[in-house]
């Protein structure tokens, strides 16, 4: 795919240590369901902040979370008024006794308020051109005009089923959007995988912007910070995740109730956004086991990914980019609906031979328990994935400021 180069910003050279450099980064994410597309910023803001580039990095999210995880030299957060989606799915304040108008005007003027303030050399948006409800319009015109301020869209590989994607595009003016506003389009994936460009129909002006990154290597985020009880000598672990933990009852409530293998040692992850009520079945589920532990609460998932054997999961973007970034065997079961995302990734990495996926309407303990048991499944290993996304991304990054000083290593080299 050709890149579309518009000419790089011609700002001044910093010539200060590392330190003191002023590459100035803004990542944004609507956070309206789930960690998701926080996790994916939060990741490519950890990279920007390390060397070569050891970039200020500000995250505005809606998920309180983000100021958990952004604890690296060099990120900060600003937080935005949350909103909610409720059964019906119409959106309102999540704390505020606010609609979903009232919040989302609010959120705009603290995000076009922010970038104003921190005059950011780029602003990448996380999958919504235009953000929830519009909300980035006020910004993205500010930063048309004073002209100082690439945008950048980042996208994963699959958004929904083709004809969902492309009909929810239409209807919020996404390629208009990009044209007008969006430098580039980093597409988080690889092609070979899943050819996005072709299978979303992206206009001229879209596609000639897209470059395929290769999927983000989550083995840079883990800190292996794990308590070492959890995975005792002489056993074997099976990781189970969640996500967020909103939508993954069905498989929580499995895998709880599925008696592990002999020498086996099992670990459920609710996530953050679990249902108390759920919460409570699962602690008096596993009351007496000793074969299977929870955990619950904000826990970095990696860390225990790291240390599994095999993991049984949902297919969001993040947990199935574990799984090939730590090559662990994984038995996959997609959510369906409301996005058929989850399945069709599932589906494309069980035809590469990357992991065994399990269709919802075939999910019991048994089920479970006999792949756990199994020698012979499915595994990432070797196989010609691309995961080079994060490196892509700092290149990217220098060719959008090719004036900056980038420090190479512990000796004060750089390269203007």
């Amino acid at each position: 795919m050709k890149p579309h180069h518009p000419k790089p910003i011609n700002g001044k050279s910093n010539h200060a240590h590392h330190a003191g450099c002023d590459n100035r980064v803004v990542l944004y994410s609507h956070d309206t369901m789930g960690l998701g597309h926080l996790r994916r910023n939060l990741l490519i803001a950890s990279v920007l902040a390390g060397p070569p580039m050891y970039a200020n990095v500000l995250i505005i999210s809606g998920a309180r979370e983000a100021c958990h995880f952004a604890v690296t030299a060099g990120i900060d957060c600003v937080t935005l008024p949350a909103v909610q989606k409720d059964a019906d799915g119409f959106y309102s304040g999540k704390h505020l006794r606010w609609t979903c108008c009232q919040t989302t005007l609010l959120r705009s003027k603290i995000i076009a308020s922010t970038i104003n303030a921190f005059k950011p050399q780029l602003f990448i948006v996380d999958k919504v051109p235009r953000g929830f409800a519009g909300e980035l319009d006020e910004a993205l015109h500010s930063i048309r005009e004073a002209g100082t301020t690439r945008c950048i869209l980042g996208l994963r590989e699959i958004l929904d089923d083709p004809a969902t994607a492309i009909r929810q595009w239409i209807e919020s003016d996404a390629e208009q959007t990009i044209k007008d506003f969006y430098d580039e389009v980093w597409i988080y994936g690889d092609r070979n995988v899943y050819d996005s460009v072709r299978q979303y129909a992206f206009q001229p002006g879209t596609a000639d912007r897209s470059i395929y990154t290769g999927y983000l290597d989550q083995r840079r985020r883990s800190s292996c910070n794990i308590d070492e009880r959890i995975k005792p000598p002489h056993h074997s672990m099976a990781l189970c995740l969640i996500g967020g933990g909103q939508d993954g009852m069905q498989l929580a409530s499995t895998f709880a109730r599925t008696q592990m293998p002999t020498g086996w040692k099992g670990v459920l992850l609710t996530g953050p956004y679990l249902p108390e009520a759920d919460r409570v079945w699962l602690r008096h589920a596993l009351a007496d086991r000793t074969d299977c532990d929870l955990v619950e609460g904000l826990v970095e998932a990696d860390d225990y990914i790291a240390h599994a054997d095999k993991v049984v999961s949902m297919a969001g973007y993040n947990t199935i980019t574990s799984i090939l970034s730590f090559e662990k065997p994984a038995l996959v079961v997609p959510r369906v609906a409301p996005r058929r995302e989850q399945w069709i990734r599932a589906k494309r990495l069980s035809e590469y031979g990357c992991l065994t996926t399990l269709e919802p309407d075939s999910l019991t303990p048994e089920a479970i328990r006999n792949w756990i048991a199994r020698s012979d499944v499915p595994k990432p290993t070797g196989r010609a994935i691309d995961l080079g996304g994060l490196d892509c991304i700092v290149d990217r990054v220098k060719h959008w400021l090719p004036e900056t000083r980038f420090h190479l290593n512990s000796s004060e080299v750089s390269v203007v």
